[in-house]
This record gives structure tokens, sequence and C-alpha cells, in this order.
């Protein structure tokens, strides 16, 4: 009996070690801080509408236009001027490219930038492609020739140039893009609405009285007489040297 009750007695003291084992590692296991998981980073998704588009033009032509014209100056050494409309400090090609890109390549947010790379080269490309032809056919010019660069089409693009528009893109998207809807969902409603009403009528003044006074450039080249009212405005306002002071790198082409 003796025995028996020696062994009932270590069998409790066992036991109750045990229990006090447990007990502490229960009680460091709730010290320890339970580890994070982290979660994915969540891209927030842009919407565009019309009036963003105008501001994304807006600020691309600025910045093609400032891009432009130290481009030109780092090569040549002295400041040309590189408008593309009559009024203002503005290259409508990029402004035109920006938005196209924002476009298409929205849905690309938050994706490998391999992928906004690509589209960006191929979009760009194609677009100032189009523009080279639209403006020799229609106003009988040429602001750029990429005939003496290597792997180019008709001198209208080039690979390097497909390069530049694929970085260029790329890093508006993944850089500059996000920080500017943010700013531009900052401006009041209204208040945004109004300016970017005012700026759309501007821009469509400005395209439409550029575009008219290159076309009356090509008929002046052409013989046309000014036998109308419009025609001798634009020849008494934006004679051959204005013009020559704001495209100062288009060159005239016969039209195909």
């Amino acid at each position: 009996m003796k025995w028996v009750k020696k062994k009932n007695k270590i069998a409790a003291q066992e036991a109750a070690a045990a229990a006090e084992t447990a007990a502490a590692d229960v009680i460091a296991l709730k010290a320890v801080p339970a580890k994070k998981v982290q979660e994915p980073a969540v891209v927030k998704k842009y919407t565009l509408d019309l009036n963003k588009c105008i501001w994304i033009f807006t600020i691309g032509s600025l910045f093609g236009y400032i891009l432009e014209t130290l481009w030109y100056f780092s090569q040549r050494g002295y400041w040309l001027n590189r408008q593309g409309m009559v009024y203002g400090p503005f290259s409508q090609i990029y402004g035109f490219g920006a938005v196209i890109i924002c476009l298409c390549l929205n849905w690309l947010q938050g994706k490998n930038s391999t992928y906004t790379f690509l589209g960006s080269a191929v979009l760009g490309s194609s677009f100032e492609y189009l523009a080279s032809v639209f403006q020799e056919k229609v106003f009988g010019v040429v602001s750029w020739n990429y005939s003496n660069q290597a792997w180019n089409l008709n001198g209208r693009i080039s690979l390097s140039m497909a390069f530049i528009w694929g970085i260029a893109g790329m890093l508006f998207m993944k850089h500059t893009y996000p920080w500017m809807m943010e700013q531009l969902e900052k401006i009041p409603k209204k208040i945004g609405v109004i300016l970017a009403r005012c700026l759309l009528v501007f821009f469509i003044f400005d395209l439409s009285l550029s575009s008219a006074a290159l076309y009356r450039q090509m008929e002046r080249r052409e013989g046309v007489p000014a036998n109308n009212i419009v025609r001798e405005f634009l020849d008494e306002h934006f004679d051959d040297e204005r013009l020559d002071s704001i495209y100062t790198t288009a060159k005239p082409v016969p039209r195909k």
C-alpha cells in the first residue's frame, strides 16, 4: 500500500509539473506578438472623363513644348521655338499622345511595367506616323524626319524613337499619371469643370486657327490668290515670316 501511495504521489507531482509547463508555454505564446501578414498593395484605379482628358492634354502639350525646347537647345546650342500652335507654349502632338496612352493603358495600372513600355512604344510610334502623314497630306509640310536613323519607316518613325516613346510612357503612367490624377481630384468639381471647358474652347480655337494658317501658307506656295475675307485675314496676320518663326522645323514638301 505504501508503494502504491508513493507511486500516486509521484504521478500527481508529474501531472502538476506538466500543467505548470503548459501554462508557461501559453503565457509565452501570448507575450510574442503575432506576425502580421503583409497584404499586397492595392493599386487605385482612376476613371477618365472628358474634363480629365482635357487636363491631360494641356499638361502633356506644355511638357512636350518644354522638352522639345530643351532638347533642341542641347543639340544646337541656341533657343529654338517649338510651338505646335500659333498661341501658347504648347506642342499638341505630345498632348494627344498623352491622352491616347492614358485612355489605352489605364487598365495596366499596377501590372508589369514591361507591358506599359511596349504599349507606349506601339501607341506613340503609331500616332507619330499618322500625324506625320496627316501633316504632309493636308498642310504640305513635315516637321520631323528620321531618315538618317537606323530602322526607320519612311523617315516618319524609327526604332530609337519608339524606345523613347516606350520609356516616356512607362515613366509617365507609373509616376506622373497617378500624381496628376490625385491633384485633379482635389480640384472642386464645379471649378474643375469650368476651367476644363475654358481650356477646351481655347484649344479648339487655337488648333482651328493654326490649321487654317498652315493651310493658307500651303495655298500661297501653290499660288492660290487671297480672293476672300478669310484668306486676306490669314495673309495679313499669319504671313510666312510669322509662321516660319513659330514652326521652326517645318519643311515644305509636295503633296502627293
